[in-house]
């Protein structure tokens, strides 16, 4: 048995995070109100962060955001960074977690068999290898959105 079948990336970004902000997909489990009551509990038993709404409705059907800072998450969440993960899950049809902790994004993308896809084929067959590199151009391309969506007075500089 395996905790998580994927791919896991980790992105520094220009601006720490105030606090910690998790973004995971809802799941059939979470909209039964009968199997929902157990993970409810949990949530409390294990003082997870509360749920933080976010402004895009489309966004919110299908993920939910935990946070310990509502403004820090509203400010790494802007709308198109939330319309890049919903495009990117829609197009991909792969789970999607998220999380920001400090100045890392950590994303990780759910693929029951990640290595499976003939990668060791035929070299100059782009194919095997394409899906690999759209998760890559992705966490590339989310980066580039939730760095430009930093306010300049709140970036910090590399030494």
């Amino acid at each position: 048995m395996s905790v998580f079948d994927g791919l896991m990336f980790v992105v520094e970004i220009n601006k720490p995070a105030a606090g910690k902000t998790v973004v995971i997909p809802k799941m059939e489990i979470q909209e039964s109100p009968f199997l929902s009551f157990p993970l409810r509990m949990l949530e409390k038993w294990h003082d997870c962060d509360p749920i933080i709404k976010t402004d895009h409705c489309e966004f919110d059907k299908h993920f939910v955001t935990h946070g310990n800072s509502v403004k820090s998450t509203r400010s790494l969440l802007r709308p198109e960074v939330l319309q890049a993960i919903l495009d990117f899950t829609i197009k991909q049809q792969r789970n999607l977690f998220l999380s920001f902790l400090d100045s890392k994004m950590y994303i990780a993308i759910s693929d029951s068999d990640p290595f499976s896809s003939g990668l060791f084929s035929n070299p100059l067959d782009f194919k095997p290898i394409q899906r690999y590199f759209e998760y890559l151009s992705f966490c590339i391309s989310l980066n580039n959105i939730v760095n430009s969506a930093v306010p300049s007075n709140m970036q910090t500089r590399s030494p």
